[in-house]
């Protein structure tokens, strides 16, 4: 292979690896000296969020920013045990109503015995505003 198509060929790929990198926010939201709050971006657009919401320093929410099939999904470890035992999807459904999906482990058994299903009009906050069995509050569209 002759040294101009060895140069294209990287030049190709280093562009490509360019346009598809993120940009990491990190902010210290606590003000305690370490991050808190990871912000993924491609260009202006947010990619997703990684979050410690309860300062032990490890990432216990995450939220994807429209995968192309869900407008957000959120994932959470809600008694901090370090598995998922929260998933929040959200998507657009028909007549400009958003579908919104929350699966739920409720005895940490890394199972989801609880599937919850809504449809909502897109400005309307979900009738399944509280967690299944924890009362706690789920962000609503509106949030983000």
């Amino acid at each position: 292979m002759d040294t101009k198509k060895i140069l294209s060929i990287t030049f190709t790929l280093l562009l490509s690896l360019t346009i598809n990198a993120a940009t990491i926010k990190n902010l210290d939201l606590n003000k305690d000296g370490k991050p808190d709050r990871f912000e993924y971006y491609q260009g202006k657009k947010l990619l997703k969020v990684e979050e410690d919401t309860n300062n032990d320093s490890k990432i216990d929410l995450v939220t994807i920013y429209d995968d192309k099939i869900y407008t957000l999904i959120q994932k959470q470890d809600t008694n901090h045990d370090g598995k998922v035992d929260r998933i929040i999807k959200r998507k657009p459904a028909k007549n400009n109503k958003i579908n919104i999906q929350t699966q739920r482990d409720k005895n940490n058994d890394g199972k989801f015995e609880i599937n919850y299903q809504e449809n909502i009009d897109r400005n309307q906050k979900s009738a399944n505003k509280f967690d299944c069995d924890q009362h706690e509050f789920l962000p609503n569209v509106e949030d983000f």
